[in-house]
C-alpha cells in the first residue's frame, strides 16, 4: 500500500463514477443512431457552423413551433409545394376563395 485514500479523494471516486456512467449513455445514444439520424446530426451541424445567428428564421427546437406560413407560400428555405411549383394542387385548394372573391366582385359591380 502507498498511501490511505483521503476524505476527499474518497468522495470523488463516487463523484467521477457517475460522470462516466453519464458519458456511457450518451455513447450508447450515439452508437444506437441508424445511418439516417446520423446524417440529419450531420446536416444540423453543418447548418450550425453555416447560419448567421441573426439571421430571422433559425431551426427549430424539438416540441418547438415557429412561423410556419410566410404569405401563403409555406416556411422559407424549404422546398413546398407552392403555386409555382404545383399550381393544380394550388388551384384545388383555392378554388372555393377564388370563386368567392369573384363572386363579391361581381356583385360589387352590378350595384
Amino acid at each position: 500500500m502507498v498511501r490511505e485514500l483521503t476524505a476527499d479523494e474518497i468522495a470523488m471516486i463516487s463523484v467521477e463514477a457517475e460522470e462516466t456512467i453519464q458519458l456511457a449513455y450518451m455513447h450508447a445514444d450515439e452508437c444506437a443512431k441508424d445511418v439516417d439520424q446520423i446524417h440529419e446530426d450531420e446536416l444540423a451541424y453543418e447548418d450550425k457552423l453555416e447560419r448567421d445567428p441573426d439571421y430571422l428564421w433559425q431551426p427549430l427546437k424539438e416540441g418547438e413551433r415557429g412561423r410556419t406560413n410566410v404569405q401563403g407560400m409555406g416556411v422559407p428555405g424549404l422546398i413546398f409545394d407552392d403555386s409555382l411549383n404545383n399550381p393544380v394542387e394550388w388551384l384545388k385548394q383555392n378554388e372555393k376563395k377564388i370563386k368567392e372573391k369573384y363572386m363579391e366582385e361581381r356583385a360589387k359591380a352590378n350595384k
